[in-house]
């Protein structure tokens, strides 16, 4: 028996975009740092996660392209607006760094 899946955590904008045009919600996003690089992870809670997951990683995902790409351009902006946010804290930690020093 499958595990039910209540929230999905993932940096795949496409995969995003597929659970949100499935009725997912947006719950979070996280920048965090993998290889030094930063990386935007996605949290998005729904009723359906398992068979949307399978079917995704099985390449059974079936969109209306215009619903997907609306998806796909939302969670795009909330990432740019996360990697803008992240690079302006780090900007100003460095400034008041060099201040103080």
């Amino acid at each position: 028996m499958l595990q039910t899946v209540k929230t999905v955590v993932t940096a795949d904008l496409y995969e995003g975009s597929w659970y949100l045009v499935n009725g997912g919600k947006i719950e979070n996003v996280e920048i965090i740092e993998e290889a030094g690089k930063p990386i935007c992870n996605i949290s998005i809670s729904g009723t359906n996660l398992t068979s949307l997951q399978l079917d995704y990683y099985n390449g059974r995902s079936v969109v209306n392209l215009l619903d997907f790409r609306r998806s796909y351009q939302r969670i795009h902006n909330l990432v740019l607006a996360a990697k803008k946010e992240v690079k302006k804290i780090l900007k100003d930690q460095k400034a008041s760094r060099e201040v103080e020093s």
